[in-house]
């Protein structure tokens, strides 16, 4: 049965606390990003912790990702990046790479972002395992508190966390609620409105092994693999603290707001939610599948979706709400309101569920990326091919004079 259990965090180690969530009117610049000089795979840096990210031409998102993995302060880390056969020049990223603990893995004909997670798992070195999507970002505490919260269960097993979404270089904070023991993981997600998102993961490795994602889905692939591990007994708990941010900017080759993401969208809830009752079944359809028509574009379909749920009358106004405005005016005002009301509605629940300061290195880490994938394209353009033109090459050290040149 697909339930929640109850998160035990003792006995076992101290779990850090996120930053202070306070709005401070200066915020100190971001730490610099560096290449870890400790042994990572050395057990006094404790539990080898693999992160696998996929990739697939979005070099200067894929840089960014790493940057958020080696900032965290813990250091035994197995960043594993799987490159889905980019079409894009990888050099930038490449060339990032240098001197940094990360393995580079390239399929040699595109399989998907499920089967590249799969193939990162099975290279996989950590006694744990999680999984950062390439336009995904980590907050820096975000395995220390991951692995701490393992560390005190008394059945580990798949734990994921609160994530915040960012557009227009804003970050849009949201309060999710907390999945009760004995729930059911749709009800969770669908009639309470829950995340269990694929960058927030991290479990012991046997378990990414034993139950894999699902290569033949290009949507539900987070929720189709922790149901699939909840129906086998695999312990599925959620902290809503906040560690992760999804990148909502990345509109290119972006399924999910894809017209094709909607039939395939509808196989899946047909051939998943047989088990389901009723409410649940219409709580998807009204809300999930209803917002996912109008991100596509196809607002008119959701409507008719939203509407045809409405014989079951077990819904929450938020959500109602929500999904209302979606499909009227499109994601962005309720991403606005959600932003003025999560701060709110956090504090009356009593809980400390991110911290706004963090974001700063989020920002400076994307300019950051940005500007180191420019700057390689643009030395690289610089270099004449003497196949093609017949001129002579010039050397990097030309090339060099050539930008000093270009800028008096």
């Amino acid at each position: 049965m697909k339930t929640g259990w109850q998160l035990q965090t003792d006995p076992g180690p101290s779990i850090p606390a996120p930053p202070d969530v306070g709005y401070p009117k200066t915020v100190p610049p971001p730490a610099p990003v560096v290449a870890r000089r400790a042994d990572p795979w050395s057990r006094s840096n404790g539990p080898v912790v693999s992160v696998v990210i996929p990739n697939r031409n979005r070099c200067a998102l894929t840089m960014r990702a790493i940057m958020s993995v080696l900032r965290q302060p813990h250091q035994a880390l197995d960043i594993i990046v799987v490159d889905d056969a980019s079409t894009e020049d990888l050099t930038p990223l490449t060339e990032f790479l240098v001197g940094k603990p990360v393995r580079l893995i390239r399929n040699p004909k595109r399989m998907g972002a499920a089967e590249s997670r799969n193939i990162g798992v099975d290279a996989a070195v950590g006694q744990y395992v999680a999984f950062l999507d390439s336009d995904d970002y980590w907050l820096s505490y975000k395995v220390a508190r991951q692995l701490a919260l393992l560390h005190g269960m008394a059945q580990p097993g798949i734990i994921a966390g609160g994530l915040a979404f960012s557009k227009k270089d804003r970050v849009f904070l949201r309060h999710y609620p907390v999945l009760e023991p004995g729930e059911p993981l749709q009800d969770y997600l669908y009639l309470r409105g829950g995340v269990l998102q694929t960058s927030t993961f991290m479990m012991p490795i046997d378990i990414a092994r034993n139950h894999r994602f699902d290569s033949t889905l290009s949507v539900h692939q987070d929720t189709d693999f922790v149901l699939r591990a909840a129906d086998a007994g695999i312990p599925v708990y959620f902290d809503p603290t906040l560690v992760a941010i999804a990148d909502s900017n990345t509109s290119r080759e972006r399924i999910t707001t894809s017209p094709n993401s909607l039939p395939a969208s509808l196989e899946w809830f047909r051939r998943t939610s047989r088990v389901w009752k009723e409410s649940t079944r219409r709580a998807f359809l009204r809300h999930d599948y209803a917002a996912r028509c109008a991100r596509a574009g196809r607002r008119g379909l959701g409507l008719r979706y939203y509407f045809a749920g409405a014989i079951e009358a077990n819904w929450s106004l938020r959500a109602e709400i929500e999904t209302l405005l979606t499909l009227t005016f499109g994601m962005a005002l309720v991403e606005r309101i959600r932003t003025r009301l999560a701060p709110l509605r956090a504090f009356f629940a009593g809980r400390n569920f991110g911290a706004p300061t963090e974001f700063e290195s989020f920002h400076a880490d994307t300019d950051q990326a940005q500007r180191m994938v420019v700057v390689s394209r643009a030395a690289r353009s610089l270099l004449v091919d003497p196949a093609s033109t017949g001129a002579r090459s010039e050397a990097p050290a030309t090339v060099a004079g050539a930008t000093a040149a270009g800028s008096r």
